[in-house]
């Protein structure tokens, strides 16, 4: 099933390429490693096709460098964390160093990060 999450995932996004989109990206986030070349509204359409999202689709994700994928990953993992915060914290500490630019950083920031911090907040403070 994960599989072929994924490989859907990746299907749309090859599926939804612009030349416009990519040169949207290559201005706003000069630093993105790999960029698939789709808008972020035709991912905030795409990201509630599935109802059921897991954290080994997250990791998928964010470990093919992609910014789209990153990008889907970050807010997939918004929608999930409320399953399992600690496994939440444990993907972001993973997460944290390998962000390069400030797409990423500021969806991850703005999908989990105020609901989390109010959770956790002793971690963060210590």
């Amino acid at each position: 099933m994960i599989k072929q999450i994924i490989t859907d995932i990746k299907q749309f996004l090859e599926n939804h390429k612009s030349e416009k989109a990519l040169q949207s990206w290559k201005r706003f986030v000069p630093t993105a490693k790999a960029v698939h070349w789709v808008y972020l509204a035709d991912i905030n359409k795409m990201i509630w096709k599935w109802k059921d999202w897991w954290f080994e689709i997250v990791e998928t994700l964010w470990n093919s460098w992609y910014l789209e994928q990153q990008l889907i990953a970050a807010k997939i993992l918004g929608k999930i964390w409320k399953k399992d915060s600690g496994k939440t914290l444990i993907l972001i500490e993973e997460f944290v160093d390998k962000i390069d630019n400030w797409a990423v950083c500021d969806t991850l920031a703005t999908q989990w990060v105020r609901w989390i911090f109010k959770i956790k907040r002793m971690k963060f403070l210590t």
